[in-house]
């Protein structure tokens, strides 16, 4: 066992002291680790093999949307087509400023069904860097 260890790149543990070590070139405890890294001798620790789960891509994809739509904002614009849809019916059409609002629900709506499938596909390989915007729809 090595006095350090890597935790989750950059980030170092002190095996000895418990203490978790952030990459920060101010920080004693990281000056120490690198000091202790030139010599040859020293190697830390490989982190722990990360296990992903289905539900941990679920929870990035649920993140991801509600980023760009908290749930305040889902609600509104759920309401606002209601709205909406209630207008067309009874005119039978909607303005020009009335479709676009439609048009950007929509695509709204596009968008996080494109992260849903994005979900979905990760979930079939279960990639350790599930996390990584190259896998998902740009925000």
């Amino acid at each position: 066992m090595s006095k350090y260890k890597i935790i989750n790149a950059p980030n170092i543990l002190n095996t000895e002291t418990g203490a978790q070590i952030p990459n920060d070139p101010a920080n004693a405890d990281w000056q120490e680790y690198q000091e202790w890294l030139t010599d040859p001798a020293n190697t830390p620790d490989p982190a722990d093999a990360v296990v992903v789960t289905a539900d941990m891509i679920k929870t990035e994809a649920r993140r991801r949307i509600l980023e760009k739509y908290p749930e305040w904002k889902q609600a509104n614009l759920t309401a606002r087509m209601v709205e909406l849809n209630k207008i067309r019916a009874s005119v039978g059409s909607w303005t020009a400023g009335e479709q676009m609002e439609v048009d950007a629900i929509q695509s709204a709506w596009d968008w996080v069904k494109s992260v849903r499938s994005a979900s979905d596909a990760l979930e079939l390989i279960l990639p350790v860097d599930y996390q990584d915007n190259s896998y998902w729809p740009a925000f």
